[in-house]
């Protein structure tokens, strides 16, 4: 119970600070980088000032469409939790927008940028070693991914590039220039105050219940997924150990998942910087 506790002020610590990083930094500039809150801004901007402050409201709206979506692909335990993270972000949105609204940061668009996106990152980062996620182009991206068989890199590309092209449309060309700066400086914030600078890890284990973790983790994160034969030194004796390479932003639900069979088990993760063949990155 306390460990869920901790978790749940996590998530609400990680949403308060993307909340902050979209009033005070996104919204001012007009930024729009990516996401649920990028989609937001774009429609905020072709609406008028006059909406200015009901960025909140506007975020749970789209959020209610990508709910309906993710909730017919993903199933309701994910997707539940998930809501709660969108719901607990846009409420702070609606409710700092008075606070926040005569703070003035700066008038340079391209500090804005920089600047929205460590703090948009850091929040990002807190969400998810929380154990939670989002509604949103993340969910839509894990659909298009299944469905289409594309690496989750490409999927997520192709979704962000979407919102930048629409904002471009309606917001103008070098807002999206910036707003694309934006968001790769946000997404490598958000890889390296998670799990590094790399996209991938790679899992060995080593547990008595080896068998029953490989089959979880197969169902629930990669289809993919090997058993090697190692033999220990010290005692002379052959043993199995499984390896599994996911993406950084599924290395707690598989250490949770590791630790629900076996809180002894023998786990080395280590980083990817490079891996060939289709076969392996379409599942991962």
């Amino acid at each position: 119970m306390g460990k869920k506790l901790l978790e749940f002020f996590g998530m609400l610590a990680g949403a308060f600070l993307l909340a902050l990083a979209v009033n005070l930094f996104y919204k001012p500039a007009a930024i729009f980088a990516g996401g649920v809150p990028g989609l937001s801004i774009i429609v905020l901007n072709w609406l008028g000032g006059g909406f200015s402050d009901y960025l909140g409201v506007i975020i749970f709206l789209i959020s209610l469409l990508f709910f309906a979506v993710q909730l017919n692909y993903m199933g309701k335990p994910k997707v539940l939790k998930a809501t709660l993270t969108s719901l607990s972000f846009t409420l702070l949105v609606q409710f700092s927008t008075p606070a926040t609204g005569a703070i003035h940061i700066s008038e340079n668009i391209l500090l804005m940028a920089v600047g929205g996106s460590i703090l948009a990152g850091l929040g990002i980062s807190l969400i998810i070693t929380s154990g939670y996620s989002f509604i949103g182009t993340i969910g839509l991206a894990e659909i298009i991914t299944k469905k289409l068989a594309i690496p989750p890199g490409k999927s997520v590309f192709y979704v962000e590039s979407g919102v930048i092209l629409l904002g471009s449309l309606v917001v103008g060309v070098e807002q999206a220039m910036i707003s694309a700066i934006a968001l790769y400086i946000l997404t490598r914030t958000l890889q390296a105050m998670t799990y590094g600078m790399y996209q991938y890890k790679k899992l060995l284990i080593i547990s008595p219940e080896l068998e029953r973790i490989g089959e979880q983790l197969t169902r629930e994160i990669c289809e993919h997924s090997s058993i090697l034969t190692a033999k220990n030194t010290a005692r002379q004796i052959e043993q199995n150990l499984l390896m599994i390479v996911i993406r950084y932003d599924q290395f707690k639900q598989a250490r949770d998942i590791i630790r629900r069979y076996d809180p002894h088990a023998f786990v080395i993760a280590s980083d990817v910087s490079e891996m060939i063949g289709e076969g392996l990155m379409r599942s991962v």
